[in-house]
């Protein structure tokens, strides 16, 4: 019983720290301050690294749109990697650099961008700006990120959408909305209290002295989350600037818009313990409370996974105190189901009413009981490797 207990309570500890920490950022979003603009100077060099494998369907829409919003002080770079299409073909009709790389043994973004990187060696910018090859900038983002990386010395991360198109399914309302949480309400939350940001894998600028200091060639499926917490530690996490965004669009098709999800969960909930849980305890041994806290914010679940674990932990703790004869464990339980329940709701009725109406909301149970199936697979088959999406073409 002993042994039962003391898991029992290192479980709810852990759901507690995670929990109560995403219900204060929820709630503390509102007041964050805004992300002023900075002063725009004309001699900073800014290069974009677009990593793509196999992008062929978007790649020119791409690249048309993202030209019209750089400045002549801005190049961009397209590493086409390990392609078996017309990547590389269709990206030197513009006016871009072009690189390929082959290394089948070496598959992920990671090293696509290492790649780039030593392209860029002989004749390095001020700031290198990460762009993926789906993407959408609003007109001013790449000078407003890249300049404010470049003040700050310190990595920039713009805000990052991902917009259903038309006639969304309530499946794809829900992801939006999950999405809309993570990568907006929950750094917001963060920048209240100045603490750094999670890179989010596209619209990220970087001092260029500052990125030959990081470990970036992996084949790390949450690329973005790895070198965000080696960021923290090193003192030089990202800053959050909402005022700025990239836009992509969801997967129409079902399949690729699971297998996204799958490998953004599966490498999100590696992540939690080989990267945040020890920066957690890494930050208290040095006594840097913001990179506890950054670490707690990498170790809260998956929105569909928390609520199941609450909901599991929940029963597990009303059959222990049936038991036990006692409400401890039943009743700290129900504080944390409830917290992140108010808080989820407290989250839609801000920010999540443009996408989800409350019938709709009121269906997310039945959502959350289908993503069992993913963390299912979690334990069977977790996904290792970097991989596509398939695209619609744009």
């Amino acid at each position: 019983m002993i042994i039962i207990d003391i898991l029992l309570i290192t479980v709810l500890v852990f759901l507690s720290l995670t929990t109560l920490f995403f219900a204060i950022q929820v709630f503390v979003s509102l007041f964050a301050p805004k992300c002023p603009l900075p002063a725009m100077t004309a001699d900073i060099t800014k290069a974009i690294i677009i990593p793509a494998h196999d992008e062929e369907l978007v790649i020119e829409n791409t690249l048309r749109d993202l030209l019209k919003k750089i400045d002549a002080n801005t190049r961009v770079l397209v590493v086409a990697d390990n392609c078996t299409d017309r990547t590389a073909e269709m990206a030197r009709i513009f006016d871009v650099d072009v690189i390929e790389r082959k290394n089948p043994d070496e598959r992920g973004k990671g090293y696509a961008l290492e790649f780039g990187i030593r392209h860029l060696k002989s004749n390095p910018p001020n700031v290198v700006v990460i762009f993926d090859a789906d993407c959408r900038a609003d007109d001013n983002t790449i000078n407003v990120i890249a300049h404010k990386a470049y003040t700050l010395d310190r990595p920039v991360q713009a805000l990052d959408i991902m917009e259903n198109s038309e006639q969304p399914t309530l499946k794809q309302k829900v992801l939006e909305f999950a999405f809309y949480v993570k990568n907006y309400v929950r750094p917001l939350g963060l920048s209240a209290f100045k603490i750094p940001c999670q890179l989010m894998g596209t619209g990220m600028a970087f001092p260029w002295k500052l990125l030959l200091k990081v470990d970036i060639s992996n084949g790390n499926i949450v690329e973005d989350m790895k070198l965000g917490s080696d960021l923290v530690s090193m003192n030089k996490g990202a800053y959050f600037c909402p005022s700025v965004a990239v836009r992509s669009i969801f997967p129409t098709q079902d399949n690729a818009l699971k297998g996204q999800k799958t490998r953004w969960e599966h490498g999100h909930i590696e992540t939690i313990f080989s990267h945040a849980i020890p920066l957690f305890f890494k930050g208290i041994i040095s006594f840097r409370p913001k990179v506890s806290l950054f670490a707690l914010d990498l170790a809260i679940f998956p929105l569909s996974l928390l609520a199941i674990m609450l909901l599991l932990i929940t029963a597990l703790c009303g059959i222990m105190d049936y038991y036990t004869q006692t409400s401890n464990y039943l009743s700290w339980s129900l504080f944390l189901l409830l917290s992140f329940m108010l808080s989820a709701f407290y989250a839609w009725l801000v920010y999540g009413r443009k996408i989800l109406s409350f019938p709709e909301l009121i269906t997310i149970p039945l959502y959350i009981l289908g993503k069992i199936p993913i963390y299912l697979k979690l334990l069977i088959n977790r996904e290792k490797k970097w991989s596509r999406t398939d695209r619609d073409e744009q």
